[in-house]
This record gives C-alpha cells, structure tokens and sequence, in this order.
C-alpha cells in the first residue's frame, strides 16, 4: 500500500512539473482572417486547451457556379489530420468537400499537439473545369497564429515547490520508485533539468511573395564576402541590423554592423557577463542551379570564468568486476580491455590535459573494496587516498599516475561505494583550498554491495585509519557495515537503499560537511548495469551522470568534465543540435556524408577574428571531428550530439555545418517557403535551448503567356479543332525536349480570354546555371497541324526569362482554296448563264451562289476543307439540269495542299439537252390537212425507228418523242392516191447547241427550246394535177413568181404535163 501511495506521489509530482497547469495557461481565442471577399471566407481560431491547441475552421462560401472548396494544414514538426466529416473527405493531402455546390459554409476542429510551433493552412477551389481558381496569394500557404502561454509568477512558484518536494519524495522513498527497471535513466543526455519544448522566438511574414523572416535582406556571404541576390531567391535574417529580440543581435567583429559580423546573442540566465552568450546564425545562399540552396549553421560557445584554483578528487571503484571488459567478460585487470585498464587510461589524458603548465589545478585519488579471505569472507570494508608528501592533492600529472592507488590493481572485492563517496568528501572538505573551485568526480562499474546500517550508520569518521607509503587507509571492520558484497537476492536492493539514505543524510548533508553544497558532484558508470544503477549515479552526480558503455564513451564523459574543471566553463557541453528539413525541401544526397564541418575560432583582437578550420585541413580539432562522428540524419533531421565548445580568455569555438538543400518541383512558383522547421541547439549545461531564424528559399521562375489566334473568319466554317499547346526547353545548342505538367488544351469552341494562358512557374535557369530557352509547340489529335489549316505560325520562335515581351502568339489561318469548271454543252460550247449553288453535305444552307460568264467559266471562292454539294440552280432553256455533284476538299497529308475530288475531268460540267418532240404537220397546197399519210423516222446514226404518235384529231399531225441530237431521215411511206408523195427523204440534224436543220437549212423548222424542246415543219402533198405547194408562206410566193414567169412560156402544155408528173416537198 505504501508502494501505492508514494508512486500516485510522484506521479502527481511528475504531473505538477511537466504538464502546464490549464490555470496558468492564456487559454483565450484569438481569430485569424484568411480570406475574406464576397465568394469565401475563411476564419481560423485558436484556443490552448488542457488536450493541446484546439483549432476551428470557419469557412463560408457563396459562388455564381458550382464549386469544391478544399484544405490542406502542414506542419514539418508533426502530421496533421483532419477529423471525419460529413459531406467532407481526405483526398490525398487535400481536405475536400465532397459534391461540388454553389453556397456551403460551416466549421471544422481539430485539436494539435501543444508544442506545436509551426502550422501552415492552404485553401484551393476547384470547379467542374478547372483545378483551383484562387490566385496565389488567397491559395497560401498561411502561416498561422499560436495561443501564447504566460506562466503566472504563482504558478512557477509552484513548480519550484513541486521540484523540492519530488526531491524528497525521492530521497525518502527511492527503493520504491526505482524497482521499475531504468526509470531514471536518462545518461545519455545527462542533463537533470526539466525538458523545455522548444518554440521559435522569430518572427515570419506570410504574405502573396510567400513566407519568409519578418527581418529580412537579400544578402548572402560568399565566404567572407557580402553578396546581394538579384534574383531576390533567398531571405536571410537581416544580421546587419540592429534587433532587439531576443535573441538580439550582436555584433561579433566589431566595426561596423553588417551581414557578416552579425550574430545572435543568447545569454547564459545563470550568468551576467557578455562573454557567457551562445552565438548562433543561419544563413542560405544561392547556388549554380537555381533550385538548390547552400545553408551553413554557426554555434559559438560563450565562457564564463570560473574560481581558481581548482581542486579535483577522482573516486575510483577498485572491487573486483573492475577485471571484466566493458561487456561484462572476466579478463583479467591487466588486460588491455578491462574495465581498469579503460580507467587508468581514461585518468592519464585527463591529468595531462588539467595540470599542463599553466594550470592552477590539483588532483587526488581516492578508491574503495573490500577485503576478503576464502575463510573468513569479506573481513572489512575500506577507502583510501593518495598522499603526495603529506598532501592528498598533486599538481604533478606523472605523480598523480604513479601513486599507487592507481599503480595497484584491484583485487577480489565488493563495492562499498559510500566509503568512496564520503572520502572524497572528506578530503575537498578538509584538504581542499578555500579559494578553489571544487569537484567530486565517482566512477564505478556497478551497483552497491555494501552499506551501512540505517539506525546505527557509520563511515569514515568511525574507520581505522592507517599510513602506509604513499596513501592513507580508512578502514571499517566486519560489524560496521551490512552486506554480502554481490549482486544477488535482496542485497543489490538493500545496498542501494542504505547508500542512498546515507548520502542524503549524512554525506551531502551540509551538518556534518558544511561546504559540500560549495562541490561540483559528477558521476560515470563504466559499462555499469543493473536496476539500480541509475538511481545511484543520479545521487551521487548531483551535477550530471554519465553512462559509459564503452572507452569511447568514457572518453568523452572524461573530456566534458575537464571542460568544466579547466580555467573557462563551457557554456556549451555535451550539446545536441536538431535542424529538420522543411516539407518544401530535400536535403541533397539524403546522407549525413552530404554535411561539411568546419571549425570556428572567435579570436579577442582589434578587430575580432573568426577563423574557420576545414575538416579536412589537418588541424582540424577533436571537438569538431567528434561532432561530425556523431552526426546523423534521420527522420529528415540533421541531429548533432556530442558538441563540446569551449572558451578561453582570448578565443571561444564554435562548429559549423553546412549542406545543400533543394526546392521541391511542386513548390517551384516563386513563392518564398522556409528551408527548414524550428532550429535550435542545447546543451547540457545551459538552460534554455539557442534558436536561429530560419532562412526562405524561392525558386527563379517567370511566366510565359501564349494566345491562340484563329484566322478563320470568326470560325464561319465551323473547321476548328480542339488543340493541345506543349511547353518545350532547351538550353543552348541542345535538343527541345518537353517540359513535364506544362501542357494545355484550348477547346474548339472556346473565345475570348479561353483563347489565353499561361504558363507559370517556368524555371529561369537549369541546374548549371544556363539560361532556359522556351518555345511552344501545336499538336490537334495527335497531329502537328489542325486539319484545314496551315501549319501553326509562332511570331517568337523561343523565350527566355530575358525576353523583353513573352507573349508568345500562335496562328492558325484556314486554308482555302477556289473550285473552277466551265460549263459546256455536250458540243463543247461555253453555256453563259448557268447559275449554280454550293451547300455543305447535309446541310440546306447555301455557302455561294454563282452564275457561269460568258465564257461558262464558273468559280466559287475561298472554299475550305470539308464534303459539299454543288447543285445546278437555273439551267438554261432547253437544258436538262445536272445531277448534284458530290465534291470533297482533301487536305493531302504529306505535302498539306488543299485537293478537290469529285470534279470532272478536264474540269468541264457538261449541260445536255432535253430530248425534242418532232411535229410533222401534213398539208395540202392550201395548208389543208391530208389524211391517209404515213411518215416514218429513222435515227440515222443507228438505223433505228423512231416511234410515230399520229394526232387522233386531226389525222394529219405526226408526233415523233424522244430525239436527242443527232441526224434523222423522214420518209413519207403512205401517200394518198390523189396527192402526189414526196420524192425523196427529209434530212433532219439537232445540234447539241440546239440548232435544228432541214435539208441543211436553219431558216425552215420551228424550233422551240423550253420545258419541251419541240421541232415543228409541214409538208405539203398536192392534189395530181396541181402545182405543187410546199413550205410556207415564202414557198407560196415564190410559187406564184413562177407561175406569172411561167404564163409567159410558150409552151404552157409542156409545162403543166412535166408538172403533173413531179411529187411535193417541205411546206
């Protein structure tokens, strides 16, 4: 129950110190706009809760279309997830509304850890056509506001009080809360003091150019040289200027203020003079290749001096598992790799580095064992010092080493560790120099198997004491002590309780050594294991415990306290660095082997000089090849450990790291984004963590417009097509190849400012510095032109970022071409006249209407691809129409040109005739009908009858249908008996102009071109015994000049008996 009641103790305690009281805490809200126009708005309020920050969205939105809205929160420090929501999901890194829809408003919560210090909101807006419609600077990133803490002054004296009773909770009741195994163990970052979550302290400005130091310049060093950006690709913190943080700006050269010699000051809290500040910087600057960014990262101890002399008491566990090698194997205390061996070793650097001439140091050795015999057992307990002619204290390195306490091996023994403990003690109490500074350094290699009694505790003060040659012996008989001397069964845990009661009770109790609070108490476990090893490091050490697992590691537990014992005081040891890349960048190579070290050495002058030592220059100090040893880079985090800087009375290190980090392709739109998150370094003997502001980084980019120009008669043709534009680049004399995610397609049917785009974000340089030239490239499914049209014309062939106008236009001209023929008759001859229409296939509409000249030449202008259909609108009289013609205009797919199927050869539209009707009117010599006769009509040009049609009326009316141009015979087969018949055929010839002819002469039918085509003549038949009569009118007269000339021949009987005997002709 008593177990119970203290862990709920300390589990409150604990509570006390490391969680902030809800009470202490501002946990008011605070409001941020973020967008704020008529279409969205967006708020974000933040509240520090007792879960962490409690953040809320607010979003409303009033659109004139359908729209997504969309969220994206970043953090490098943590992953930040969205709760569900309804209507609302996770699409990759986008918190998204689910249907698109004009109005929607509402919130979302969330809560973030509470040492959350950097968090980033994007907001986008898709529509059914286009991914995010907002500019660049509503889409952000926004870099948001966080919920202060103020700690109140009751509430700090709180935890101080809740410090001091943990303390002695813990002094009371150890053995309870340290039978958890390790619970205290935390050796390898020694420090005892309470964790601070870092927060950045600089401050940042969001705006349309992006995120970068509220303090800021263009500047950047190339090595000692202040360079300025023109290209404006990076911001630095402006060191130049006077800042008063904090962190304030210092300068560390003296001069004048600048880039260069500006640092950040952060003084040490438990210090007042200048010289104890952490100096720190960061700094990027531009590199060859426009995306990738150098960064260095400076650390420069401060010193503060410290009382001198220094006296040193080194306590030394001498039991027997001093023989094992640091895994825990026996072999043996002169092997090399013994746990003894490691220690004497350890000893000898350290002596030689604190009494080297100059050095107002002293040291003395103090071990303790036991003693044991196979019949007795373990007979006595003990603890002795060196003793240097009468003195336990040496300043002679070489003495030191050959004092036989450190000469002598151990030997079979357990491990009274409070015997050691309380000598040491005991000597620094009464041995040391009142005006010294004082230190108690314990190293063991494992738990406590001796102890004293609890009610009745004796010590030194109750030992034999005795003198042999070169040391002093304190010496407690069997009876005086407790314990078995192993590490088994309740021993260990009796062990550690006893010591741990006597060390608080009597050891570091002020009543029986009034100026033990005056020591400096160190504490190394050399491959020590066991439960409750931590717990006893951490009494003894009051001032730091190490773990040492190998010589290494006591190595460098050794060379951190010599630090401190040395004639300045680091104020900056065993420190740790942390440097997370931003989620903008990534570190170039991926690999800690991608990191170079230097040395910085702040040298007092007039001026100061800082000197900078390569890691490859041969002087390069263990300090900074520890440091890069231990580098390591993981979780896309530089991490530093073991940084030990040191400071003197003229000159203070420092380290430096620098590596190259590249802009991630999505973040390349020349907006500013961090390089890194929250920096910051600490150290074991420093309270508070250093800061450095964090650079920005953009990528060199401009943007190239484009716009499309048709020219095609506002699309009148209706030909265009959907076209694709591809961005190509090339540097120098190379080959154009395709920018990757730069294409756009404009639609067919689009107009105006659909016409225009631009390609952004477009890189100025390539990774070697060369200037990028840019050109763009047509494509219409897959083809370099769009069908109909002339190749695509560019008016600049290529753009650079020094390309005083951008604008890059592409044309795109119809081609066209005229359809010609001549219309012609089927004799050849031209037809003026003609009209004739053009409509497209499928389509009533007329696209031209032209009529033939008088040469039957007919064109129809400017007439682009596609199928059509030319129609013969008026015929001339007599002409049958044509049939509609099928054309098509082909564009040829090798050479380009325009080609015309569907006309004729030789390019001639030929109109024919109709067919003629021939009327043969049968009459007498006074055009009076004759029936009885019959004609027949032959097609001469094959022999065929043409079929007679008599008129059923008349009698005397012959129809014969059907007659194309061409040459006929008519014969009159039947002549009446009384009427004489015709004696020879009637030539009939039908041009194909329409010219009709009888016998050769034009003059004697009556031709009638028109709906009907029809050829009229009469022949006359005459009674026997008459004259004949043949023809018209005109054949009458000249019938009659015969007959008056006639009248005066002599021989008016001869004549009428030659006329009786002759037939008639054509009337």
């Amino acid at each position: 129950m008593k177990k119970i009641i203290t862990w709920l103790s300390l589990l409150t305690i604990v509570l006390g110190v490391f969680i902030p009281s809800v009470s202490a805490a501002d946990t008011s809200s605070d409001t941020q706009s973020i967008i704020n126009s008529n279409e969205l708005k967006v708020d974000v309020t933040h509240k520090l809760t007792d879960k962490g920050i409690s953040w809320t969205i607010d979003y409303s939105k009033e659109a004139k279309e359908k729209q997504r809205l969309k969220f994206r929160l970043t953090s490098s420090e943590q992953e930040v997830v969205f709760p569900k929501k309804k209507n609302w999901q996770q699409v990759e890194e986008w918190f998204t509304e689910v249907d698109d829809n004009k109005s929607s408003n509402g919130t979302i919560s969330l809560v973030t850890e509470e040492d959350l210090s950097e968090l980033f909101l994007e907001v986008q807006i898709d529509t059914e056509e286009t991914d995010n419609i907002l500019s660049k600077e509503l889409q952000g990133p926004h870099l948001l506001d966080f919920p202060k803490t103020e700690s109140t002054s009751e509430s700090s004296n709180e935890m101080e009080n809740n410090l001091d009773v943990s303390e002695s909770l813990l002094n009371e009741e150890r053995v309870d809360s340290i039978n958890q195994p390790n619970a205290l163990r935390s050796l390898a970052a020694p420090s005892l003091r309470a964790a601070i979550p870092y927060q950045d302290p600089f401050t940042y400005s969001s705006t349309n150019e992006g995120v970068f130091p509220e303090s800021w310049t263009n500047q950047f060093l190339n090595g000692s040289t202040i360079n300025t950006n023109q290209e404006d690709t990076t911001r630095n913190f402006d060191y130049g200027k006077t800042y008063n943080g904090p962190p304030a700006n210092k300068n560390i050269i003296g001069g004048t203020n600048s880039f260069l010699n500006g640092y950040h000051k952060h003084p040490n809290p438990d210090k007042t003079d200048d010289r104890s500040s952490v100096l720190t910087k960061k700094i990027v600057k531009p590199t060859t290749n426009p995306n990738q960014f150098e960064i260095s990262v400076d650390v420069i101890s401060g010193a503060s001096e410290v009382a001198k002399p220094v006296d040193v008491v080194f306590v030394i566990d001498k039991s027997g598992s001093m023989q094992k090698n640091i895994s825990g194997t026996d072999v043996g205390f002169d092997n090399y790799n013994s746990r003894w061996q490691m220690t004497k070793r350890s000893l000898d650097k350290l002596s030689k580095s604190l009494l080297a001439q100059g050095n107002d140091v002293r040291l003395s050795a103090v071990s303790f064992g036991s003693d044991w015999s196979s019949s007795s057992g373990n007979t006595a307990v003990w603890a002795e010092n060196s003793n240097f002619n009468g003195s336990p204290f040496t300043n002679n390195a070489t003495a030191f080493m050959n004092n036989t306490i450190i000469t002598t091996n151990p030997t079979t023994s357990g491990t009274p560790t409070y015997m050691g403990v309380e000598l040491g003690t005991k000597i620094l109490q009464e041995n040391a120099r009142s005006e010294a500074k004082k230190f108690l350094i314990v190293l063991t290699d494992g738990m406590a198997t001796f102890y004293p009694s609890t009610t009745n505790p004796q010590g030194i003060s109750s030992a034999i004491v005795t003198n042999p040659a070169g040391k002093r012996i304190f010496k407690l008989a069997a009876g005086k002590f407790l314990g078995d001397g192993s590490e088994s069964g309740n021993n260990p845990r009796d062990a550690y309780n006893g010591t741990i009661s006597y060390l608080d009770s009597r050891i570091y109790n002020s009543a029986y050594y009034d100026k033990v609070n005056e020591f400096s108490k160190y504490s190394i476990g050399l491959g020590a294991t066991g439960t409750y090893i931590p717990g006893t490091l951490a009494a003894i050490g009051k001032d730091g415990q190490f773990d040492a697992q190998s010589e290494s590691d006591l190595n460098k537990a050794i060379e951190s306290i010599s630090r401190v014992i040395r004639g300045y005081e680091d104020v900056f040891t065993l420190g740790t660095a942390t440097d997370p890349m931003s989620q903008y960048v990534d570190l170039v190579g991926g690999k800690v082997s991608n990191i170079r070290f230097d040395a910085l050495t702040l040298k007092d002058g007039t001026p100061n000089v800082l000197q900078v030592i390569g890691e490859n220059e041969s002087n390069f100090p263990v300090y900074a090849q520890t440091v890069k040893t231990n580098a390591k880079f993981e979780d896309n985090t530089i991490k530093l450990s073991e940084i030990n800087l040191s400071g003197s009375e003229s000159e203070r290190t420092g380290i430096r790291f620098t590596y190259t980090v590249e802009l991630k392709e999505e973040y390349r739109d020349g907006k500013f984004y961090p390089a890194n998150g929250p920096t910051s370094a600490k150290a074991f003997n420093y309270d508070e963590s250093v800061s450095f502001a964090v650079p920005s980084v953009r990528a060199d980019v401009f943007d190239l417009p484009i716009i499309k120009d048709w020219q095609d008669d506002e699309n009148h043709w209706n030909k265009r097509q959907d076209i694709t534009i591809q961005l190509e680049s090339k540097v120098g004399s190379g080959n154009w190849t395709k920018v990757t995610g730069k294409t756009v397609t404009i639609p067919k049917n689009a107009t105006g400012k659909d016409l225009e785009h631009v390609f952004s974000n477009l890189a100025k340089k390539d990774a070697s510095g060369q200037i990028i030239n840019y050109r763009v490239v047509e494509t219409s499914a897959g083809s370099k032109r769009v069908l109909g049209y002339h190749d695509p014309s560019y008016d600049k062939e290529q753009v650079n970022a020094n390309t005083e106008n951008k604008l890059i236009t592409i044309r795109n001209k119809l081609m066209s071409t005229p359809i010609e023929f001549v219309k012609v008759n089927g004799g050849r001859e031209k037809l003026e006249g003609v009209v004739f229409t053009l409509s497209a296939e499928g389509k009533t509409e007329i696209i031209q209407e032209v009529t033939s000249d008088k040469d039957g030449k007919v064109m129809f202008d400017a007439v682009p691809i596609g199928k059509y259909v030319l129609t013969e609108k008026t015929s001339l009289e007599g002409y049958e129409p044509i049939k509609p013609i099928q054309i098509e205009v082909k564009q040829n797919e090798t050479t380009g040109n325009l080609e015309i199927i569907g006309l004729p050869e030789n390019k001639e539209v030929i109109n024919k005739l109709k067919d003629f009707e021939l009327k043969v009117a049968k009459v007498d010599q006074d055009n009076q009908p004759v029936l009885g006769v019959e004609f027949e009509l032959t097609n001469l040009a094959d022999g065929a009858k043409v079929k007679l049609q008599a008129d059923d009326v008349n009698g005397n009316l012959f129809t014969f249908s059907s007659l194309k141009p061409g040459n006929y015979e008519l014969k009159e087969t039947v002549t009446p008996n009384n009427y004489v018949g015709l004696e020879q055929p009637i030539k009939i010839s039908i041009g194909e102009s329409g010219k009709v002819t009888i016998d050769g002469k034009d003059d004697v039918a009556t031709v009638t071109l028109g709906e009907k085509n029809t050829i009229e003549i009469q022949v006359a038949n005459t009674l026997k015994g008459l004259l004949p009569s043949t023809g018209g009118s005109g054949t009458k007269a000249y019938l009659i000049g015969t007959l008056v000339i006639s009248s005066l021949i002599a021989c008016l009987g001869m004549y009428y008996f030659y006329r009786n005997h002759r037939g008639g002709r054509v009337k």
